[in-house]
């Protein structure tokens, strides 16, 4: 099972479905360590002003991000716990690595013996787009049905461009932009359907 952290589910879990293992959605997360990762940014440029102050912030927030990447993309258990030990030494990172302690077996639920082959978690409006847009809400009850589902919404979403406008709580890194045409083959006239037929 994953979630976005909801309590409600979590107890659920712990008290009813105690052995399905609960994992934490990686994106989630990282959202709720933005905060911090501002705080500690702010507190390495405490005395210093101008473009010093904003290089200092810059520098020790990507030390920290790099610090937090390693624990989340451990591609081991064993790998992930030397890299929050190290997060935790980190003269900026105790409070970050206390936040992430809260959470980290969670986050790691598909390093463990049990889950081997499971994958991350994606960001939950790609699972919305998959399941109301291609899919039409459909369960697809057989793998075949699900493979070919799953085909489909891969050529949707790289043919899908992002919003041009921002949202409320969401901001687009390419507003506009199909995958397709960030990497640098724009499909122009060519849509999914059309991708479909080939």
């Amino acid at each position: 099972m994953t979630s976005d952290g909801a309590k409600g589910l979590a107890r659920y879990l712990a008290s009813t479905l105690w052995w399905v293992s609960h994992q934490r959605c990686v994106f989630h997360l990282w959202r709720g360590l933005a905060g911090e990762l501002t705080a500690r940014g702010n507190a390495a440029a405490v005395g210093l002003v101008g473009d010093i102050a904003k290089q200092a912030r810059r520098e020790a927030r990507q030390e920290l991000v790099r610090l937090i990447h390693a624990v989340f993309d451990a591609p081991t258990h064993l790998q992930a716990q030397r890299a929050f030990t190290q997060l935790a030494a980190h003269r900026w990172g105790q409070e970050l690595a206390r936040l992430i302690d809260e959470h980290l077996d969670d986050a790691l639920v598909h390093l463990l013996e049990d889950n081997q082959g499971l994958g991350r978690t994606t960001p939950e409006w790609l699972w919305r787009d998959f399941r109301m847009r291609v899919s039409h809400g459909r369960n697809h009850r057989t793998d075949l049905r699900l493979e070919r589902a799953a085909l489909l919404f891969a050529i949707y979403h790289n043919f899908e461009p992002a919003q041009e406008r921002s949202e409320h709580t969401r901001h687009y890194r390419h507003p506009g932009l199909c995958p397709l045409a960030v990497a640098g083959v724009p499909p122009n006239s060519i849509s999914y359907l059309d991708a479909l037929c080939v």
